[in-house]
């Protein structure tokens, strides 16, 4: 009986029996759930409109979430940002559409890395904090990007870049990264500094650690978010599987690689057609 007890608590460093329940695990769910929540509820505000499909590419699958949810229209104007004359209120929508989508799609990477190690609920909390707070700066940044492309109008109502060559410059300028050292470095150093055990000690710092070296290896990848359309749900799917792939895999080269080719080519296409 004691064996057993050993055993289903695990060792440190080593991955927790998968039975076990980690709070700290729950902390990352919930804060992925609650980023996924938010920009569905945008999502919903586009089909009650009828312009879900105009939201970027393949965004008319969502067509179907027509008015079964009118009860949560309240919500639809905390989320959605439309106007060109941005006030305060404008500002503070925006800021929560860019942090609901770091804890959609960045929060996940983190999922691996507590897989592996039992982290107490404390210092874990610590740790998510302060990688969020590297974000912050981030979405900071965005905002103003996305504030000066609404009031040029090169973004639309829906949120999508409407500029073909800006287009174009942001997929080749992602792939381009995906190919330089640069990349490599700043993966290397977030793949380190996540698996690295952030003890009640240095939680803080190796939050902020983290999340600054997951901002300079990601923040490109992340812009094209403008080219596919600020609440695509399925674009922010399918950056949030290939970040997840590049943080997770020991040798994550060849996918590296081959996506910045894609974005490479993608923006190639974009600029010609």
């Amino acid at each position: 009986c004691g064996t057993r007890k050993t055993m289903s608590k695990g060792l440190p460093g080593q991955a927790p029996m998968p039975w076990v329940f980690q709070p700290a695990r729950a902390l990352l769910i919930l804060l992925v759930a609650t980023g996924w929540l938010f920009m569905t509820i945008q999502c919903l505000e586009l089909s009650m409109r009828g312009t879900v499909a105009d939201a970027g590419p393949g965004m008319a699958l969502f067509a179907f979430l027509t008015p079964y949810f009118s009860g949560l229209q309240v919500l639809y104007s905390i989320c959605v940002t439309q106007s060109v004359d941005w006030g305060v209120v404008d500002f503070a929508k925006a800021l929560a559409m860019w942090q609901a989508m770091v804890l959609a799609m960045m929060v996940p990477t983190l999922l691996p890395g507590f897989q592996r190690q039992q982290r107490p609920f404390g210092p874990a909390l610590r740790f998510v904090t302060f990688y969020l707070l590297a974000w912050l700066g981030f979405c900071l940044v965005a905002v103003g990007l996305q504030w000066l492309l609404r009031s040029a109008q090169i973004l639309d109502a829906h949120m999508v870049s409407t500029a073909r060559v800006l287009n174009a410059a942001v997929l080749i300028f992602a792939g381009v990264f995906q190919l330089t050292g640069s990349k490599r470095r700043h993966l290397t150093a977030c793949q380190r500094s996540l698996h690295g055990a952030p003890g009640d000690r240095s939680a803080v710092q190796s939050g902020w650690t983290h999340g600054v070296q997951c901002v300079k290896c990601c923040w490109p990848l992340m812009l094209t978010m403008f080219v596919f359309g600020l609440m695509n749900l399925l674009a922010m799917a399918a950056l949030t599987g290939l970040i997840v792939i590049e943080k997770t895999l020991t040798d994550a080269g060849w996918v590296v690689k081959s996506s910045g080719i894609a974005f490479i080519l993608a923006g190639v296409v974009v600029a010609l057609v």
